[in-house]
């Protein structure tokens, strides 16, 4: 068996809470780090619950040429080419779910991503933080505003009702759609068979890198089965309990700059020896 050579293998990462810092965003180890992975021969993506304009500043300021995963899986592009390879919407079904969040949690803030951009529907103080993070113009619209359906639909819960809304909506509109929880206050609705993970098995197959020799980093519910199907899975030191017990690896907080200690771990224990992967394994 040869020794394991950076080109043989793919990194992809998760981008809030995985890749990013809280308040400074791309750390410079990060970048340096991920930088001098791809100029040696390795290869780095993203996968992401962003949609494609958002994820594209990163994706610039880390020169990521190859296709990258948004949307929870909803959407493979790319941005050296502007093709889709995956491009998934929801059903009809997602207006009367929405109307109903509307009618019965107020309060809560709701965002269309759609193809055309992102539709804001209710505003509140955590979608004022939504776009100073995303650094997106949001548009205000109604249902009726929605020529075409969305990607994904994001609620917005800063009042503690985030547990009350899940159940609202997995309970009276189960049809068609899943759910997934994308962080302490954000719940979605996606197409129905929708994630990371099925998105990083179309993945592997458009770049001719086999499951077992991507790498796999992320921190939150909707990365678990990205981490499954990887051939190593690392969850970010901050991540849930349950996320952890899915990994492979638990790395340190993103704070810490986990994507830089994982590239660590690659060169010091995995390229240029024959056993691959399985050297990082717990």
């Amino acid at each position: 068996m040869a020794d394991c050579q950076r080109s043989d293998f793919l990194l992809i990462t998760d981008i809030d809470a995985t890749l990013l810092r809280a308040r400074q965003g791309l750390s410079v180890k990060n970048e340096q780090a991920i930088r001098q992975f791809m100029r040696r021969g390795g290869n780095f993506t993203l996968a992401t619950g962003r949609s494609v304009e958002s994820a594209l500043v990163y994706a610039r300021q880390l020169e990521v040429t190859l296709p990258t995963i948004h949307i929870n899986g909803g959407c493979i592009y790319s941005y050296q080419t502007g093709q889709y390879y995956r491009e998934t919407v929801l059903e009809d079904c997602f207006r009367k779910a929405t109307a109903a969040v509307m009618e019965h949690f107020p309060q809560v803030g709701i965002v269309a991503w759609t193809k055309n951009g992102a539709m804001l529907f209710s505003h509140n103080d955590t979608t004022n933080v939504l776009r100073a993070v995303e650094k997106l113009e949001y548009q205000p619209c109604t249902l009726e505003d929605i020529a075409v359906n969305p990607y994904k639909m994001l609620f917005i819960s800063e009042h503690g009702e985030k547990p009350q809304l899940e159940r609202f909506l997995r309970e009276r509109y189960p049809q068609g759609v899943d759910y997934v929880s994308t962080s302490e206050t954000y719940f979605e609705m996606i197409p129905k068979g929708i994630s990371k993970g099925n998105a990083l098995r179309q993945l592997s197959e458009l770049v001719g890198i086999p499951l077992e020799r991507i790498i796999a980093i992320g921190d939150y519910y909707n990365d678990i089965q990205m981490l499954s199907a990887a051939g190593l899975g690392a969850a970010v030191g901050n991540a849930p309990e349950q996320v952890k017990q899915a990994a492979d690896l638990v790395l340190r907080d993103c704070e810490e700059d986990a994507v830089a200690q994982m590239i660590e771990l690659l060169e010091e224990r995995v390229f240029g020896t024959r056993d691959g992967l399985a050297n990082l394994k717990k």
